[in-house]
């Protein structure tokens, strides 16, 4: 093969190595609707639905657009910590009737041990946002999500 011919060649293989690797590697998104007695506020969401994902959740990251969920494969008790994450956050637990059971606000964790952030019932997800969105929203426990 000439120059000529070789150049077109790996410019196609570099492309499609590029469009499978932003595939392999690109975040699950999902918009939700957070039903208060307020009306309805619509957020996009991260969705953190796999073991790896769910284990990595938020660390590391320096901001939060929209929020994060994190979807388990049946009902459970959850318990989150804050170690290597550096964004504040509030957190809900929503059971499998998309019933906001409980809101807390986390807090990042510097120190060892971290505090955990358990559910107080079994639930199916978990919302992470920024904190103090539910105060600014007027979100409270008994408000419904609806998934796209």
């Amino acid at each position: 093969m000439n120059k000529k011919t070789i150049i077109p060649i790996i410019l196609v293989v570099l492309l499609v190595a590029t469009y499978l690797l932003t595939q392999v590697f690109s975040e699950k998104t999902q918009e939700i609707a957070i039903q208060t007695e307020n009306g309805v506020i619509e957020l996009d969401v991260e969705v953190a639905d796999t073991l790896e994902k769910r284990t990595k959740g938020l660390m590391f990251r320096e901001n939060l657009e929209g929020g994060m969920l994190f979807i388990m494969k049946e009902p459970q008790q959850l318990s989150f910590w804050m170690k290597n994450t550096h964004i504040p956050l509030d957190i809900f637990f929503i059971d499998e009737n998309n019933i906001i059971t409980q809101i807390e606000q986390m807090q990042p964790c510097t120190e060892s041990p971290c505090p955990m952030y358990s559910s107080k019932k079994p639930v199916l997800y978990a919302l992470e946002t920024n904190v103090n969105f539910a105060e600014e929203y007027n979100i409270k426990p008994g408000d419904s999500v609806k998934f796209s």
